[in-house]
C-alpha cells in the first residue's frame, strides 16, 4: 500500500563491545494515512539478523505520541539500536540486517544492510 522502509547503518564496523546504531526512514507514497509511533519503535520493530527474524520480548503498548504519516509523507534518520532484548547474540564477522514494521496491518520491509563486528582493534 505504498509503504517504503530504508535502512543504513551509522558506520560500517563495530567493536563486540558496542551496540549497533542503524538509522531508517519511513515514506508513505500510498493513499492512505497510517498511524507510527516513534517512542515505540524498537518494540513495534521486527529484525532480521543473518536470516532469522527476532521480535521485541515485551511488545507492551505505552501512551506515547502517535506520528500520522499521511500520503507522500516521509520520517528520515530515525534511529534505532540493535538492542540485546531482540536475542540477537553479536560475533565477530560480517552480518546482514533487516527491519520490518508492521503498521495497520501493513508489513513494510527495509532493504538489507551489512556490518561488521570486530573483535577488538
Amino acid at each position: 500500500e505504498g509503504l517504503q522502509c530504508r535502512l543504513r547503518a551509522d558506520r560500517r564496523d563495530w567493536l563486540i563491545s558496542e551496540t549497533p546504531v542503524l538509522q531508517f526512514d519511513l515514506r508513505n507514497d500510498g493513499k492512505r494515512t497510517f498511524a507510527f509511533w516513534p517512542a515505540q519503535k524498537t518494540q513495534l520493530c521486527e529484525i532480521e539478523f543473518d536470516g532469522k527474524w527476532r521480535r521485541w520480548p515485551d511488545a507492551v503498548m505505552i501512551d506515547s505520541q502517535v506520528w500520522p504519516l499521511a500520503p507522500g509523507a516521509q520520517y528520515n534518520a530515525v534511529t534505532i539500536e540493535l538492542d540485546k532484548r531482540f536475542g540477537i547474540r553479536l560475533a565477530p564477522g560480517r552480518h546482514i540486517l533487516r527491519i520490518a514494521f508492521t503498521l495497520e496491518g501493513v508489513r513494510v520491509v527495509s532493504n538489507p544492510v551489512g556490518i561488521k563486528i570486530l573483535a577488538s582493534r
